[in-house]
C-alpha cells in the first residue's frame, strides 16, 4: 500500500503538497492539508545570513556557530528540498545562489517575517506597555532629533525596548519596506520605488544656517547677504551625501552658483564640519538641530542668508502592508499630530484587515 502522507517509509516527516493532501482525503480529518515543511526555521535563517554577508565564514561568525555548522546545515537543507541552492567555487569564499536557492530565498524572508510578526502581536496581546520598536533615521535626525524624542517616549512608555539604524535615507527606507524598521524619521528624498510599499506623512520642516566662527567678521550680522558667501571659504559634507546634494540644489532654486564657492574640505559628518568651523577652517551650512548646543555655548555663530529660507521637510515613514506594533502605533502617535496619526492608523488597520489580523 501508499505510505502514509505524513511520514516516509523510514518514519520521518516528508512535505506533502496541497494536491496530494486532497487526493488522499485523510478520514481522520477531511480537507485539512497535514502538511510538514522540510526545513526550519534555523535552515532558514541559516540561508538569509548567508546570503547578507556571502560567505560561510561571516554567516557563521552572525550566528555563533561552526562553520561546519552552517556548511550541514546547507548540505542537509539541499538534500531535503531536492536542489542545490549555493554555487560551488573551490577557491572562491564567496556564495553565490543558483535560481533554486533565490527562489526558497525569497520564501525563506517572508516566512521569517511573518514569525517575527506572529511574535510581535502576541506581545501586543499581552501587555501595551511592554515589548519592542525599531526605529530608523537618516544621518542628522538620527544623532540631533530622535534621542529626545526616545527620552520622552521611554518616559512614558519605560517597559518598551527601542533600538534605533542610523544611515542614509535610501537604505533606511528600504529597511521599512523590507519589514525591519517600524517607523523611520528621514530628512532626504524616499526612493520612488519604495513608494508602493511605503506611507510618507511630514512630520515637520528643518532649517539649514550658515555658520561661522564666533570672531569671524560676518558674526556681528543675522543675516548675511548672498553676494558675500562668495568670498568665504566653506567645508561641506561629501558630495555624495543626501544632505548636501539638498543644500546644493537648494542654493540653485535661490539663485547661488555652488561652484563658485569656495569649498576647501569635505567630511563625512557633521560633527566634524562643527569642529572645522570652530577652529577657523571655514564656514559651512548645517541643520538648525544640529549646532543648538555649539550656538548657546557661544562655540558657534549662526546667521541666516538674505532673502533665502534653506528648509527641507523631515518625513515620517511606515509600512501599512506589515505589522505595525502597538509599540510602534504609541511611538509614532506620539509625534504626529491627531490628523497625521490618524492617517497613518487607518492605512495599517485596512492592511491588517486584508491579512486577517
Amino acid at each position: 500500500s501508499a505510505p502514509s502522507s505524513s511520514s516516509s517509509a523510514k518514519g520521518e516527516p516528508r512535505y506533502v503538497s496541497a494536491v496530494e493532501s486532497e487526493a488522499s482525503g485523510s478520514p481522520e480529518d477531511p480537507g485539512l492539508l497535514d502538511t510538514v515543511p522540510p526545513f526550519t526555521f534555523k535552515e532558514l535563517l541559516m540561508l538569509k545570513s548567508l546570503a547578507k554577508f556571502g560567505s560561510i565564514k561571516q554567516a557563521a561568525e552572525f550566528l555563533y556557530v561552526s562553520q561546519s555548522s552552517v556548511s550541514s546545515q546547507l548540505s542537509s537543507l539541499e538534500q531535503k528540498v531536492k536542489a542545490t541552492l549555493v554555487n560551488r567555487h573551490p577557491g572562491i569564499q564567496g556564495a553565490s545562489f543558483t535560481e533554486e536557492g533565490q527562489l526558497l530565498l525569497r520564501y525563506a524572508e517572508r516566512i521569517l517575517t511573518a514569525s517575527s510578526e506572529a511574535i510581535k502581536a502576541l506581545e501586543d496581546l499581552r501587555n501595551v506597555q511592554v515589548g519592542a520598536v525599531n526605529l530608523g533615521a537618516s544621518q542628522t535626525t538620527g544623532t540631533y532629533l530622535i534621542p529626545k524624542l526616545v527620552g520622552s517616549f521611554q518616559h512614558k512608555y519605560p517597559g518598551v525596548r527601542v533600538q534605533l539604524t542610523v544611515g542614509s535615507t535610501s537604505s533606511i527606507c528600504t529597511s521599512v519596506a523590507a519589514g525591519e524598521i517600524d517607523v523611520a524619521i528621514v530628512g532626504g528624498e524616499v526612493p520612488r520605488e519604495l513608494m508602493d510599499y511605503l506611507q510618507v506623512t511630514t512630520y515637520t520642516e528643518e532649517e539649514f544656517v550658515l555658520i561661522l566662527p564666533p570672531d569671524h567678521p560676518l558674526s556681528m550680522k543675522r543675516e548675511v547677504g548672498k553676494e558675500k558667501l562668495y568670498n568665504l571659504n566653506f567645508v561641506s559634507l561629501n558630495q555624495n551625501s543626501t544632505s548636501q546634494k539638498f543644500q546644493t540644489q537648494t542654493l540653485k532654486d535661490n539663485g547661488i552658483n555652488p561652484k563658485l564657492l569656495h569649498v576647501q574640505m569635505e567630511f563625512n559628518s557633521i560633527e566634524a564640519i562643527k569642529s572645522a568651523v570652530q577652529h577657523g577652517l571655514g564656514a559651512a551650512f548645517v541643520s538648525q538641530s544640529a549646532i543648538q548646543k555649539e550656538v548657546q555655548l557661544g562655540l558657534l555663530h549662526s546667521s541666516s542668508i538674505e532673502g533665502i529660507l534653506l528648509r527641507r521637510k523631515l518625513q515620517v515613514v511606515t509600512n501599512s502592508k506589515r505589522y505595525f506594533s502597538r509599540a510602534a502605533q504609541c511611538f509614532t502617535q506620539e509625534i504626529l499630530t491627531a490628523a497625521d496619526w490618524y492617517g497613518i492608523q487607518q492605512q495599517s488597520g485596512k492592511s491588517n484587515r486584508q491579512r486577517g489580523l
